[in-house]
């Protein structure tokens, strides 16, 4: 058995704005990298605040998660419906205030209070380009690993 005494339990702070433009990687159909992880981190909390309104053509939806659990963050959202000053949380964007994803159950879907992460974070767009709009995103986790970073 390997024991560590060591203390991983210090939380980091991570801020990527994502601002659409419609290009591959911006907002076309597909994924849009929010954070590359290494090692493995535990979520701790999450925040997407809208500076901009989201426009899509082609009625666009995005989720955020990873490539294999695209909504373990926020849950399928039409990308028209996320407007300026708006938090993103769930599938109905609020203004002015909102639980941090993870502090709460999030809806009914208890599986969100503890992440442990392992593999990049993404926007995943499914179903129409977005090809305007800013979102920024914090997350706050503490590393599991040594030298786990999300960047």
């Amino acid at each position: 058995m390997n024991v560590t005494s060591e203390r991983a339990d210090i939380e980091s702070h991570v801020r990527k704005t994502i601002a659409f433009t419609g290009a591959a990687g911006l907002g076309a159909i597909g994924d849009i990298t929010v954070f590359t992880i290494t090692g493995r981190v535990f979520i701790s909390r999450v925040t997407a605040f809208c500076t901009e309104d989201l426009v899509s053509a082609g009625a666009g939806t995005i989720s955020l998660g990873t490539a294999t659990r695209v909504t373990k963050f926020i849950a399928l959202t039409t990308a028209t419906t996320i407007d300026t000053n708006e938090w993103w949380v769930d599938g109905t964007p609020i203004t002015e205030a909102a639980n941090t994803i993870n502090q709460t159950t999030n809806g009914s879907d208890p599986s969100q209070l503890a992440v442990v992460l392992s593999a990049d974070v993404i926007i995943d767009v499914l179903t129409g380009d977005v090809t305007d709009g800013t979102i920024i995103i914090d997350m706050w986790y503490i590393p599991i690993t040594d030298s786990a970073t999300l960047v």
